[in-house]
């Protein structure tokens, strides 16, 4: 079977990892054609299938503007306020490997010129920052470390929050139960959610933790423990098992 050429990034130059992509997804045609159709079906599945038609509830928008303020506030209070962060983060996770690995097109960080050795990312602990790193490093990194925190910090807080306020909890879990019956929308992060809460493994974590030993790396691994334990002991058992 006579099979295509890998093709060539827009600007003239070689791109290995977009010509292996192409080649694993249309370098045979039988591949492509079960590629193109699955996509198309699910295209077609979001225009016209039920969750499509399904309509946002009347005070969702609202409820989950009060979420998303209290998973965001708890997202940047350990993430961004914390100027060490970003070395704690280097320390208890296997960025520096993964930013010296010639994977991608392009390098871990964003003001980073070209590809640079471990030792050289290590001397530069100084002046490590968080807006520097690409996302897709971040997350890989995190779940290396089988942390998985970019999926889930903030929304223990944030469904705390919301179950203490209004009418307490009860009320709060009959909403929130509701809601996911009937909203896609809420369904699906709740769903991502539990997938990286169940992926997480806090015993080996710990281990990786234990790597980051400077002034104030304990008390920022016990808030991403506390954290997850607030997440996974959230109003998971109201909700209907995912499907």
């Amino acid at each position: 079977m006579r099979r295509s050429r890998p093709v060539r990034s827009t600007g003239g130059e070689s791109s290995p990892s977009r010509a292996r992509s192409s080649w694993t997804r249309y370098g045979d045609p039988a591949i492509a054609l079960q590629h193109l159709e699955t996509l198309a079906a699910a295209a077609i599945d979001s225009l016209v299938g039920p969750e499509a038609l399904a309509s946002d509830p009347a005070d969702g928008r609202a409820v989950m503007d009060v979420l998303a303020a209290e998973a965001r506030r708890a997202y940047r209070a350990l993430v961004y306020d914390d100027p060490a962060f970003a070395g704690f983060f280097a320390r208890m996770t296997p960025i520096d490997e993964i930013a010296a690995l010639q994977l991608g097109s392009r390098p871990a960080r964003r003001a980073a010129q070209g590809r640079r050795s471990i030792d050289d990312l290590r001397a530069a602990q100084g002046r490590r920052s968080i807006d520097d790193l690409r996302a897709i490093p971040w997350v890989f990194a995190w779940s290396q470390s089988r942390v998985e925190l970019p999926a889930w910090f903030g929304l223990g807080t944030a469904l705390e929050a919301f179950r203490s306020a209004g009418e307490g909890p009860a009320a709060a879990d009959a909403q929130l139960a509701g809601f996911y019956e009937a909203w896609p929308f809420l369904r699906s992060i709740v769903d991502h959610a539990r997938l990286a809460v169940a992926r997480a493994d806090m015993a080996l974590a710990r281990g990786y933790a234990s790597l980051a030993r400077e002034p104030g790396d304990a008390d920022r691994w016990a808030a991403i423990e506390a954290e997850y334990h607030r997440t996974r002991g959230g109003p998971w058992s109201v909700l209907p098992a995912p499907t």
